[in-house]
């Protein structure tokens, strides 16, 4: 009885010993292989590249949009800069809206005093159809 313990005990023994010793070694492998990363970053010139072409086609605008995020900051700034301007009327109720519709050639909606002066302006005015006040509403 003794003896079938006393081997079962050096049994037990020798597998830890054998177990400890197989990880103990395996960790140290695994410390002394290095391994090279295969991430191939591409170079900023890509994105310079496709963005240059993105105006040529609609292709490469859909391709553009697909894989890089619009982050041009003039227009961030310009948001913000609009959105400061109408703080003051922010939760107020809208009572009436006024639309006034310009011609399409010759006036402009910086200085009202502007006419068209040239033939082909005013050409232009009396074959284009104005549009009506009803279909702007409807778009906002």
């Amino acid at each position: 009885m003794r003896n079938s313990i006393r081997n079962l005990l050096k049994l037990c023994f020798f597998l830890t010993f054998l177990f400890s010793s197989y990880f103990c070694s395996s960790q140290i492998a695994k410390d002394s292989v290095v391994t090279q990363d295969t991430l191939v970053i591409k170079p900023a010139s890509f994105q310079k590249k496709m963005e240059e072409n993105k105006d040529k086609n609609k292709f490469n605008k859909l391709v553009y949009k697909l894989f890089f995020k619009n982050s041009s900051s003039k227009e961030s700034s310009k948001k913000i800069i609009d959105l400061n301007r109408f703080k003051d009327f922010e939760g107020k109720i809208i009572r009436n809206i006024h639309i006034t519709t310009l011609d399409p050639f010759g006036y402009s909606i910086a200085d009202s005093t502007k006419k068209p002066e040239k033939f082909i302006e005013k050409a232009g005015n009396s074959l284009h159809v104005k549009t009506k006040n009803f279909t702007i509403k409807n778009y906002l």
